[in-house]
């Protein structure tokens, strides 16, 4: 195997950075070529955050003729970070509306303003899953979601079905009622990355190749110089890079064939340059 032996018979380890140069070329690259600016993008990610609830309403026929504007309500839920209730109203909520049901979901949260989707189902108790649905999910990207300001604010449907009509349907079993609700709370985040810019070392390692910059050690491998920088290397710059002199350390190699540079790897990345 090969060995490099220094001037001054202290041995040179061969521990390289990937940086060679040929004392023999005459080329004029510079130093360093600029490192193109990374691109950055950033996406803004709308979703909704969904919650839903059952109310049932047992005894239907004792409510029933409590009023017009009169209503029973569900228990609050959460949904979406924010509190919400439902309101059924058996008599209607106003006089136009009095031979209707009226049901709507409303806002509990205080001092709030909330942009969601909404969804009242009245489930059909029969098994066919005829369920009457009035739904925001699923709109078309004309439609936009509903906002809904302080708190006592609602959604829903003064006329949700005729009251005669609910009386003769699969919705009332054993004088009950069964109301599903879904709220889905828009909500809006932003991501951003970084594209990575191809890496230039072999542009580099070929400047330094050619111009013989940075380089502080010599070394011949039959007959011909070459110079190369050692990882490591006790100098008093830092941060710069010299340029290649007479006086710096040269080394001879005993190995014309060339098989020590090959197991270092150093002939590879000359190619590679």
């Amino acid at each position: 195997m090969g060995r490099i032996v220094s001037p001054n018979s202290q041995p040179i380890y061969p521990c390289w950075e990937s940086t060679l140069a040929s004392s023999s070329s005459s080329s004029s690259l510079s130093w360093s070529t600029p490192t193109p600016t990374p691109m950055t993008t950033s996406t803004l990610i709308t979703e909704t955050v969904n919650g839903s609830h059952r109310f049932n309403i047992s005894g239907y026929s004792l409510v029933k003729g409590m009023g017009i504007g009169k209503y029973v309500e569900s228990e609050t839920f959460t949904a979406g970070g924010y509190s919400w209730g439902i309101y059924f109203y058996p008599d209607g909520k106003n006089v136009d509306n009095d031979t209707y049901v009226s049901l709507f979901i409303v806002l509990v949260s205080k001092d709030t303003s909330v942009r969601a989707l909404f969804e009242l189902t009245l489930l059909d108790q029969s098994g066919n899953k005829r369920h009457k649905v009035h739904t925001q999910f699923g709109r078309t990207p004309g439609s936009a979601p509903y906002t809904i300001k302080n708190r006592g604010s609602m959604w829903g449907y003064k006329r949700f079905i005729k009251r005669t009509d609910l009386e003769t349907s699969d919705y009332l079993k054993d004088d009950c009622l069964k109301v599903h609700c879904r709220v889905g709370v828009v909500r809006s985040y932003k991501t951003c990355s970084i594209a990575v810019p191809p890496s230039n070392i072999g542009q580099n390692l070929g400047q330094q190749f050619e111009t013989g910059k940075g380089t502080d050690v010599n070394f011949e491998v039959d007959g011909e110089t070459f110079a190369a920088h050692f990882v490591g290397h006790n100098s008093d710059y830092e941060g710069s890079s010299p340029e290649r002199t007479a006086s710096q350390p040269s080394s001879h190699v005993e190995d014309p064939s060339g098989s020590f540079l090959e197991r270092l790897g150093l002939i590879l990345l000359m190619r590679a340059c």
